[in-house]
């Protein structure tokens, strides 16, 4: 929620530098789905 007040409030960011995102984990995990499903049509 912190980086959605800061994007859209100009709030300051309180997470430490460095720390994923949410918007970057929940892109990993469905980037980790997606080549799941793909390697699992390929076979």
């Amino acid at each position: 929620m912190d980086e959605l007040r800061h994007e859209h409030l100009g709030a300051p960011v309180r997470t430490p530098p460095g720390t994923p995102t949410v918007r970057q984990q929940l892109r990993a995990a469905y980037e980790a789905v997606a080549a799941r499903k793909a390697e699992a049509t390929a076979d």
